[in-house]
């Protein structure tokens, strides 16, 4: 199917950086279904992915954060979270990390805790018409407490470890609604039923 489409041009709209890192572009791309001999145009948010994390602890809670959105202009509960480390090569933004890495980075920037144990539980992707970034959803174990500075423009107003079961009411009563924190938690949970 991908020999189906020749891309014919790839122009970089926008590039979203922090000091030198590369946290995702937007690109005006050009296409050409080789069937129909058709070129259309599409805009794209290339993202080099980003590692959520399920924490949970001893009791078999789960570690969710209460943090400012901007799209929402809200706060919303979610599992802690954030972007690889990218940069630019052939009109993709690719990651320069391990999913590992940024998942331990940003439990500890979001949260306030390090983990002794790392599971990837699954990746998956939330916007495939738009977006080529992947989540790469993990487990953690053995929480301990560790300072990190967030990141800026972050505001995490609360750190907080639910019961799996208060967690799914969440997400039943509309509290919840995140995609990435709503699979996070069911993972949680069946990792949780399996012991």
């Amino acid at each position: 199917m991908t020999d189906r489409f020749e891309w014919l041009k790839t122009e970089i709209v926008y590039q979203e950086k922090r000091s030198d890192e590369l946290r995702w572009a937007i690109t005006q791309e050009t296409i050409k279904d080789r069937e129909t001999e058709e070129v259309f145009s599409r805009s794209l948010l290339r993202h080099p992915g980003v590692a959520s994390v399920a924490a949970i602890n001893d009791k078999g809670e789960i570690l969710l954060i209460e943090q400012f959105r901007y799209t929402f202009k809200a706060m919303m509960w979610e599992i802690p979270t954030g972007t690889l480390h990218g940069e630019l090569k052939n009109g993709q933004v690719v990651a320069i990390e391990s999913p590992e890495i940024a998942a331990a980075r940003e439990l500890t920037e979001e949260a306030g805790y390090s983990a002794s144990r790392f599971e990837l539980a699954q990746n998956f992707c939330v916007m495939p018409g738009t977006s080529d970034g992947y989540v790469h959803l993990f487990l953690a174990f053995g929480l301990s407490t560790k300072f990190a500075p967030t990141d800026i423009g972050e505001i995490v107003t609360k750190v907080k470890f639910f019961p799996i079961e208060e967690a799914l009411a969440m997400i039943s009563n509309g509290e919840i609604f995140d995609a990435k924190t709503i699979i996070g938690i069911y993972a949680a949970k069946n990792y949780l039923e399996k012991l």
